[in-house]
Order: structure tokens, then sequence, then C-alpha cells
């Protein structure tokens, strides 16, 4: 660790030092780390909470604990020099305000190593795999698989920033009864087979029917392959890697890595030495119930089928036979149910459940016109990820997407979303970016005061807050695999920021303010990085 990144946790470790002394004088333990962000920075630089959960066990409010607790702490230092921090007690809440030389400390800090070096590493760092999108090739890219692949691509970049190794990956589905059908659409297109109500439909099937026409006399399956093949390299790849961006180191195909190697029946052969399968009514079933599901799944289905479950089963053991520490899979809201049932899988085979870790992306509704578009790859009903792409500049796409939680759904109206409007959360944070820019080139060949404690504001206080709790809200996003956090805490800095921007002057009679220069130069370097990580371009200039 930094030493001067030391001196700012040195206060922090003094401070749960001493709440820990005081808690025990009144007869109560205090586990762990106490201090958090203030939900008001303008407040406080940290605040402790506890009280609220530990005023039961001291028999009394917690506004009167937090004031025997700050009391305690201020009568400690009553006749002692100390001024590293100021203690007070809100409404059940110990507030800290810290000495502003550690503050200045931190900034200088971040200004000669960077922001990665006032990120906590992770505890353990792991070696992860991490699969997203891995939409069927059945069809080209939507805006929703899109949604997937911007949450893979900044969560493995946040996740490589705190120290672990991470593998992309994309699980192509090129085998099974999706496939069949895709390559019986195709032939109904052409007009060789009677067509059905569950075929793909769409432009893009009729540009197969033209392209692949002399190969359609192999078998459904076979053929659907070759259409899937084609897909997934003139479709699929180039968007998810060029137009988006998004980077995928690994490509594993069912059909080739799974299936035709013969890992489904080493699988199989496996889980029948266990004793958690059972034949029952000519099929082949894991007992899934033994460890929390909802009801027993199909392995082997009566007609000798292998089901999809059987298939997924395999697959998270071959991730696991290359040595991964961690598998974190992002599923759409449909795959909910698949928690449980893979977790039991695992544990029939051995392994910890705790090693796989599903993150469940809800769906995306859009709008246009004021009604809302029905989405089905099907029935030919969706939008494409590239086309949405030319409409709305990528950048805006991805932090918008990004902005959400996971696990919220996300509303999009095209008509607003494409418009040319300045008025946007990207926006707002670029030209954060490149207002910083201008800044420091203007106050680059002038003369640049000496430190005065008078030159920090109020505003200069909480814009320095908002830029000291960016690496939690980076550490946090991380551990729950929630980029979310970055952004909106990027978003509160940039508005934030513009305040600030209108009230202080950096350069003040040709000379310039070296605190608030330190500031900004500090906040340059931390932006473009947080940029970086959420894969959003820093522009230098920008017109308003």
């Amino acid at each position: 660790m930094k030493i001067i990144f030391i001196l700012m946790e040195t206060v922090k470790f003094l401070i749960n030092q001493d709440l820990a002394e005081a808690f025990k004088a009144n007869g109560l333990e205090m586990a762990g780390e106490a201090l958090v962000q203030p939900a008001d920075l303008d407040r406080a630089d940290f605040t402790c909470n506890l009280c609220f959960r530990l005023a039961r066990e001291a028999k009394c409010a917690p506004n009167v604990l937090a004031d025997k607790i700050a009391e305690a702490i201020n009568n400690k230092y009553k006749k002692s020099e100390q001024n590293e921090y100021k203690v007070y007690s809100t409404s059940g809440y110990i507030n800290f305000t810290v000495n502003d030389s550690y503050k200045i400390n931190w900034l200088n800090e971040v200004e000669a190593k960077g922001l990665s070096a006032v990120i906590k590493a992770a505890d353990k760092k792991m070696d992860i795999n991490l699969e997203f999108i891995s939409a069927n090739p059945t069809g080209p890219l939507t805006l929703a698989n899109g949604r997937a692949g911007f949450l893979g691509d900044a969560l493995s970049n946040i996740l490589e920033l705190v120290g672990h190794k991470v593998t992309r990956e994309y699980y192509i589905n090129d085998a099974g009864n999706q496939i069949k059908i895709l390559g019986r659409a195709v032939k109904a297109r052409l007009g060789l087979i009677k067509a059905e109500d569950n075929y793909y439909q769409g432009e893009y099937i009729a540009d197969l029917a033209e392209k692949f026409k002399d190969q359609a006399d192999l078998e459904d399956e076979d053929f659907g392959r070759v259409l899937a093949e084609y897909l997934l390299k003139a479709e699929i790849k180039p968007v998810i890697l060029h137009s988006m961006g998004v980077k995928i180191e690994s490509w594993i195909s069912e059909y080739k890595d799974i299936r035709r190697v013969g890992f489904l029946e080493q699988i199989l052969a496996q889980l029948k030495e266990t004793v958690y399968t059972y034949k029952e009514e000519g099929a082949v079933w894991l007992k899934t119930t033994a460890f929390g599901d909802d009801k027993d799944r199909v392995l082997i289905k009566a007609d000798g089928e292998m089901t999809y479950f059987l298939v997924d089963i395999a697959y998270h053991y071959h991730k696991l036979q290359r040595g991964f520490d961690k598998l974190i899979t992002i599923l759409g809201a449909d795959h909910y149910g698949h928690i449980k049932r893979m977790q039991a899988g695992l544990r029939a085979l051995g392994y910890d459940p705790k090693l796989l870790e599903i993150v469940i992306l809800q769906m995306i509704k859009l709008y246009q016109g004021g009604a809302e578009i029905k989405m089905s790859k099907r029935a030919g009903n969706y939008v494409l990820m590239q086309q949405a792409l030319n409409e709305v500049p990528a950048d805006l796409l991805r932090f918008y997407l990004l902005s959400y939680n996971p696990n919220s759904q996300v509303d999009i109206d095209l008509d607003a979303l494409s418009s040319k409007s300045d008025k946007n959360p990207v926006y707002s944070v670029q030209y954060m970016f490149a207002r910083l820019n201008s800044m420091l080139q203007k106050a680059s060949e002038l003369k640049i005061l000496e430190f005065n404690a008078d030159e920090l504001s109020d505003e200069w206080q909480r814009l320095f807050k908002e830029l000291y709790y960016l690496p939690q809200a980076i550490e946090r996003a991380g551990e729950n695999c929630q980029p979310n956090l970055l952004a909106g805490a990027i978003l509160s800095l940039a508005l934030t920021f513009h305040k600030y921007y209108e009230k202080e002057r950096l350069i003040v009679f040709d000379r310039v303010i070296f605190s608030r220069h330190l500031l900004i130069k500090a906040l340059h370097i931390s932006v473009k990085e947080a940029l970086k990580i959420l894969g959003i371009s820093a522009p230098d200039r920008m017109i308003k």
C-alpha cells in the first residue's frame, strides 16, 4: 500500500479504534468496519450508523447512544492536541470530519499514481470465468443481447481492476432443437417444407435462404448449424467486437466442445455414479430437490434425447475443469429458475455451489410513437443492436443501459433516446471531462499560488468527497456485480462538478489556486479512468 494512501486509511483506522473503545465502555461490541459514506456529504466525511443496530442492546434510543459515544470520544481527547478528526452526533448517527491535510495528501496520491492507487485490491484474487451474451446464433444480435454485452464488458473491467483474472466467454448454442428450427425455417422459406408457427421469421431468414439454398439438402440440424456459423461470423461477432467495442477472448461451441467430444456422456456417467439420479417413466432424473430445488429435473427424456439441463451441467463442469476459481454467468430474467437447478447440478458433482454466481438481467421494454414494441426473435419483431447503434451514439446507449441495476427493467423510448438533445447523462459526464481538460490547459502556463487552508470552501469539500468515494463505488460494483453503482457515482460527481465550476474559479488574477488545481488534476485523472472502466470515451473538447 502506498505511504500517502496509508495516511487517509490511518485516520479511518484510528476512528474505528476509538469507536470500538467507546462502544466497549458502554458494554457493547463493535464488529468489523463501522464507517460508511454519509447520506448527506455536506454534513461529514464519514459516518457510523451502528447505534440503530445496538440501541436495543444498550436499552436506549439510537440518538441517546450516539450522543454517549461521541461524548466518550471527545472526552478522550479533551486534554490532548489530537486534530486528526472531529466527531459529533446527530439523530442517532456519529459523524466524523477529517483534517484537511489528509485530503490534500489523498489528492496528491491520485495525481501521482492514478485512481487505481486508491482502490483496494480484492482480499482473495481469483481466476474468474465471466460468461455473457451467449445469444443463440439463430438470428442477429438484439438490443436485449446488447445490454448483456455492455454489462459483461464493464463488469470484467471492474473485476480486473481489483486484481482478479477474468476470461470473457461466449457460449455458442449451436446444437439442439433451436438449431433444427433455424434450418427448417430457411427450408420453409425455400418452399421445401411447410412453414410452422414456431419457425423463425424476419428478413434475415429470406437472406439466408438465398445465400444457402444450395446446401438445403442437408439434415435439419446440420443445415441449421451451417446457418448458425454464418450468423455468428457475419452478424454477431462484428457487432459485439467492433460496433459495441466489447472484448471476448473465449468462444465455446456446444457442438464442437461439449457434444462432439463425448462430454455429455462423460458427465451423465459421473452423475449416475452418485445417489442423486434415478429412472422413472423411462426418463433419467436428477434429484435436485435434495439441494433445495422445487422439483426434480430430467436429464434424459424417455425418447433418449438429452435435455438442455444436462448440457448446461456439462458446460459448467467444462468451465471448472479449465481451472477457474469462480464462475459468473449473466442470464436473462426468463432463466431465473436456472439458478437453483444449476447449483444443484454442481453439488451433485461434488462442487461448492458458491463457485457459481448467476446475475439476472431483466427485460428491456421498447416504446416508439407512444406504443410498446413487442419483441420476439421467432416472430421477427425486435430491434437489432446494430440498428440501435445506428440511431443512438454508442457512448449514450452504453451509459444509459449500464446506469440501471441489472435486476431492474429498462424502459427505452426510442424517439427520446435517438434525439440529439444534450440533456442526457453521458453528455453531462463527458462535458465534465472536457471542462476539466480545458481548465488544466489554461492553468498550465500560469503561476500556482501556495496552499491556503481558507481556499477549502464548502463546494470544494463536497466535490472532494464525491471523488473520494468513487473508488469505493468501484469496489462495491465488483463485489455486487453492479456496474450501475459506478455509473451512478460518476453522474453524481458530474452534477456536483458543474455546480462547482459555475461558483469557483481555478484562475484568479492570472494566478492558479493551489487546492483547486490539485482537485481538478485528480478529478481529470479519475474521471478518465472511470469512464474507461465503463467503456465510455473521454473527449478532450466538446461544444455545448
